[in-house]
């Protein structure tokens, strides 16, 4: 037996769209806020105006990821979205990961601490020969996050191009 057709308003076709186009804009906002973080963990070039930069690109991630939850739960829970029951567990499962990532998000900015200053207010950074051999544990997060969201991306690229 089939299921049933389901038609959908133009309003979820909206938010649908804007999902995907959110979704994409995001990918290579994760490799410049990757470069940036790099860069400032190494302290080359000019570190305030990295700062700055840094924090703008992950502004605009946090915006972007708002948007897709946005869109992505009202299109999932609201009426037409209960209604169409093809291809639910998938879509269930992508949320619900997407969520994780938006609490993840929200760990990393509240996990945020001011560098510690020296007394003549200059900021105490290690020498390159301080630097840790392995990754933190903030960055493995970052990059696991990363991949995933673009894992997840591509894995719904080729869904939507299937259907």
């Amino acid at each position: 037996m089939h299921p049933a057709a389901v038609e959908h308003s133009r309003a979820f076709e909206t938010r649908g769209k804007i999902h995907k186009y959110a979704s994409f804009a995001t990918l290579p906002l994760f490799g410049v806020e990757l470069a940036l973080g790099q860069s400032l963990y190494n302290g080359t070039g000019n570190t305030d105006a990295k700062k700055g930069a840094h924090a703008a690109v992950g502004a605009g991630i946090v915006g972007l990821f708002g948007v897709n939850t946005v869109t992505g739960v009202w299109n999932m829970f609201g009426d037409e979205g209960r209604r169409d029951k093809t291809g639910r567990t998938l879509r269930l499962v992508h949320g619900l990961l997407m969520m994780a990532g938006d609490v993840g998000f929200c760990r990393h900015v509240g996990d945020r601490t001011p560098q510690r200053k020296t007394p003549d207010r200059t900021e105490f950074r290690k020498s390159k020969n301080d630097a840790p051999k392995k990754l933190s544990r903030q960055k493995k997060t970052e990059l696991a996050r990363a991949l995933l969201k673009i894992i997840l991306e591509v894995r719904e690229k080729c869904l939507t191009k299937k259907s």
